[in-house]
Parts: C-alpha cells; sequence; structure tokens
C-alpha cells in the first residue's frame, strides 16, 4: 500500500500549479496567447483564400482537357 501512496506523492507533485499574487504577472501569457489566436486567424484565413484560388485553378485545367478531348474524340 505504501509502494502507491508514494507514487501518488510523486505524480501529484508533478502537477505544482503557481497561482502568482500578482495577477500582472499573467499579462505576459495573455499577450502570447493572443497573438497565437490571431497569427491562427489569419492563417487560416489565407491558406482559405489560397485553397480557393488553386481549386479555380484546377476547375479551369479541368476544363481545358476535356474540351481538349472531346475535339480529339469528333
Amino acid at each position: 500500500m505504501s509502494i502507491i501512496y508514494n507514487r501518488m506523492k510523486v505524480v501529484i507533485k508533478l502537477f505544482n500549479i503557481y497561482f502568482p499574487e500578482d495577477k500582472t504577472e499573467y499579462l505576459p501569457s495573455l499577450v502570447l496567447l493572443l497573438l497565437a489566436v490571431i497569427f491562427s486567424y489569419l492563417f487560416v484565413f489565407f491558406m482559405k483564400k489560397y485553397s480557393k484560388k488553386e481549386e479555380e485553378k484546377a476547375n479551369l485545367f479541368e476544363q481545358q482537357i476535356l474540351s481538349a478531348k472531346w475535339k480529339k474524340e469528333e
């Protein structure tokens, strides 16, 4: 029983969480979190925009191939 208890104490010590009295210590992490969220949103926005352009190019290319195929068969 003591082995299990000792292991539990070690696991609990791994999750030692520090909550500062001075709440201004949270500001740097909040700024970084905000920047990460903003850059993530911008990345997704630009990837969607780029993907739409690539889809239009692919559709145009597909139409060119299909029209060339139909012209060959005639």
